[in-house]
């Protein structure tokens, strides 16, 4: 059970796995020994390293904690990363434990509760803002198709979606949706 509190992914175990681990720790009480299961539970517990993120904690002093932990090398490349997924105030408060060696970005989706959703819009020839703004909220790549039109016109880029298919990982900041897809 302790391992799958600490795990992203599903463990089981046969009924037979749990009697013989029981009986192997039941006679390792009583032998005063450290058996090869309780090896394998420190073991696991040692490839994954804790961090604390506090309620209304900034993005400084969360990349402060990852890099002190040495969970990313790249305090600016981090924060330019969360600033593009449109994150930075999406971070929930708690205990994590984040596995040695895990990608920046998975550490990112993990501390924020998202999930990443690849998207794959078929925009045509005459599509203009409002189309293509139409198209990624029924798709749900985005919340608000309204929003998005507005920031094409701010930017000047109604019209200048390029047709084809995009494909679009979010979670996306809805100016770097833009950029891509406008290049």
């Amino acid at each position: 059970m302790f391992l799958e509190s600490i795990s992203d992914t599903s463990i089981k175990f046969s009924l037979f796995d749990e009697f013989s681990k029981t009986k192997k720790d039941i006679l390792a009480q009583v032998s005063d020994q450290e058996t090869d299961s309780v090896k394998e539970i420190i073991e696991v517990e040692q490839n994954y390293i804790k961090v604390n993120i506090g309620k209304d904690q900034s993005i400084d002093q969360i990349a402060d904690e990852l890099l002190s932990k040495r969970l990313m090398t790249d305090k600016a490349a981090f924060k330019a990363l969360v600033h593009d997924m449109g994150l930075e105030s999406k971070f929930k408060p708690g205990t994590y434990n984040i596995e040695g060696g895990t990608k920046i970005k998975d550490t990112v989706l993990k501390l924020t509760g998202s999930v990443e959703k690849e998207y794959t819009i078929k925009i045509e020839e005459n599509d203009d803002g409002f189309k293509v703004g139409k198209k990624l909220e029924e798709a749900g790549v985005i919340e608000s198709g309204q929003t998005f039109v507005k920031e094409l016109s701010d930017r000047k880029l109604y019209y200048s979606v390029k047709p084809g298919e995009h494909k679009i990982v979010t979670p996306i900041r809805d100016s770097k949706l833009i950029e891509e897809l406008t290049k």
